[in-house]
């Protein structure tokens, strides 16, 4: 199947999760969080959010809901995966090229150097970690495993324009190294 999108500024890669694929469209102030069908990507439902003409990364989704970059001045988005619904917004810093991490139960956001742990129903901040940011764009998402997030940053302590990579023990919330 094909399913065409009329005019879009820019399109997230899909996610696909339980039957269904994911994807931001974004176009001005009509951007859409679309759910298809996967065997037909007939639209099951769409559902606005905030822009001011993101490029975004892939959604995260799973059966706590379905979360997404957007918002006009940043943030984090929580939608119901069957309805649409939206669960919640959460402001963040305004950056695009970034998207959220679901990983063993949590939800995680890496952001200008910030490091955060969400409530997956409000959006809420849990607990966070401020590693410093010297960078520009965001170009960032995370990897996740053996109860560690794996992160790239812009190093505010080695020289200007050097990358660091960096790994937080997710249940000692803390930097392993």
């Amino acid at each position: 199947w094909r399913s065409n999108f009329t005019q879009p500024a820019y399109m997230s890669p899909p996610t696909a999760f339980n039957g269904s694929v994911f994807l931001q469209y974004t176009y001005s102030t009509s951007s859409k969080l679309y759910c298809l069908n996967g065997t037909t990507g007939v639209t099951t439902w769409n559902a606005p959010f905030s822009s001011q003409w993101g490029q975004y990364f892939a959604p995260a989704a799973e059966a706590s809901g379905v979360y997404i970059s957007g918002g006009y001045y940043g943030g984090i988005y929580g939608f119901n995966p069957a309805s649409g619904a939206q669960l919640f917004f959460q402001q963040l810093p305004m950056e695009d090229k970034w998207n959220p991490t679901l990983y063993n139960g949590g939800l995680y956001t890496f952001i200008d150097g910030t490091f955060t742990s969400h409530n997956k129903t409000s959006g809420a901040t849990l607990w966070s970690l401020n590693f410093g940011w010297a960078g520009y764009s965001l170009y960032r998402t995370t990897a996740c495993a053996y109860n560690s997030a794996f992160l790239v940053n812009d190093s505010v302590t080695i020289p200007s324009g050097i990358q660091e990579l960096i790994c937080v023990d997710l249940l000692q919330k803390k930097a392993a190294w």
